[in-house]
């Protein structure tokens, strides 16, 4: 490991610099204070934290609303009337493959690297403007994705007042409430509008003996047009064929083949079909016309529209599962101490402890359940 050849090792450890297998980290030994910061922002940072509390409780609520009414109550309801086959899940696991696509995780692993980096400053801001002292703090890249860390001095936490507590505990939920609304509010609404001019309806797979499959249709295509119709999206093709369900008719259909190249085909319909034999996606593509031929892209700012999509997932996820009590979690430690105070030191622990196993137990059952749902 280059950190620990001894030619390196100075240097790292000299510049705060830790280096392991996959991750590289800088870190600041201490903070006691925030420097500089006059009294109105002080206030400020107060206000935001009380904030903080009224929104962990919130989002609290949210989880328990989704788990309990949307979760346990429904699969109550569907096994007393016999319906087990109609069990649904509010919660979906991430598995790469099986619940998203490939192509997203670069996106959702971004998205929680900056969630994580937000959470972290939050709870960072308003451990020093309590006065709890951070014995490190710092930023680091685990392979490609970054990453932030506060340490708090464990035992000056432990003395706090519990309202420092529920402030400290609370700021991480907010900070990734914020973004998360601040990327639905103003960042995603536009690059959504942008991408609206690239809508196509791609022909994924034909059901054999079918119209489509009959006048030999190949996959995947993109529709161009059906009889001189431009087709954008799925709403407008089904809209088009709507009239034509029980009638015998004969559609010219204008494709982008896979090779890029235009091709018409002739789909003739039965009476007796109510189907063209299609199964179609609605894309986001750039088709640029090459003569002949088309080339076929992603949008330049489909990227950023990902990455901007994924971080509002996952911030909003992020606020929402760490304000439930799930033992590792803000929530988990927001109800501890709060029940410790008022119950008492052993009564206010077992009652804790009781919520999250049933918290934690729960939502791993939602979570398998959503993840067979999907497989």
């Amino acid at each position: 490991m280059l950190s620990r050849l001894p030619k390196f090792k100075d240097v790292f450890e000299k510049r705060n610099v830790g280096v392991y297998p996959f991750i590289i980290f800088w870190k600041r030994p201490s903070a006691r204070k925030l420097s500089g910061v006059g009294r109105g922002v002080r206030l400020l940072i107060n206000v935001y934290a009380f904030i903080g509390i009224a929104v962990l409780v919130y989002s609290m609520f949210i989880f328990y609303n989704l788990i309990i009414n949307f979760g346990l109550v429904e699969i109550i309801r569907k096994v007393a009337v016999g319906n087990v086959t109609q069990v649904r899940s509010p919660l979906v696991p991430v598995v790469p493959g099986v619940t998203i696509p490939f192509r997203e995780f670069i996106y959702i692993g971004l998205g929680i690297a900056i969630g994580v980096v937000v959470h972290e400053l939050g709870h960072a801001l308003v451990l020093l403007h309590e006065g709890i002292k951070l014995t490190g703090w710092g930023f680091g890249v685990f392979i490609i994705f970054p990453f932030a860390f506060v340490e708090p001095a464990e035992d000056e936490f432990k003395k706090s007042r519990l309202i420092s507590k529920l402030k400290v505990l609370s700021s991480g939920v907010l900070n990734n409430a914020i973004l998360a609304i601040l990327l639905a509010m103003l960042i995603i609404p536009p690059l959504a509008s942008s991408l609206a001019g690239y809508s196509v309806v791609t022909i994924t797979s034909t059901i054999p003996g079918s119209p489509a499959d009959r006048a030999g249709v190949p996959t995947p295509s993109i529709i161009l047009t059906i009889n001189g119709t431009s087709v954008r999206d799925i709403d407008g093709l089904r809209n088009y064929l709507m009239p034509y369900v029980n009638k015998s008719v004969t559609f010219n259909m204008t494709l982008i083949l896979p090779d890029g190249s235009i091709g018409s085909y002739l789909i003739r319909k039965l009476s007796n079909e109510s189907l063209l034999g299609i199964y179609i996606t609605q894309d986001v593509k750039e088709l640029i016309n090459a003569g002949g031929y088309y080339i076929v892209k992603d949008p330049p700012q489909l990227p950023l529209f990902r990455l901007a999509f994924w971080t509002y997932i996952v911030n909003y996820s992020l606020a929402i599962i760490n304000a439930a009590p799930l033992i590792v979690t803000d929530g988990a430690q927001y109800i501890n101490e709060l029940l410790k105070k008022f119950l008492g030191e052993g009564r206010g622990g077992k009652v804790s402890n009781a919520i999250q196993i049933f918290t934690v137990a729960l939502t791993i059952i939602l979570l398998i359940i959503g993840l067979l749902r999907r497989v």
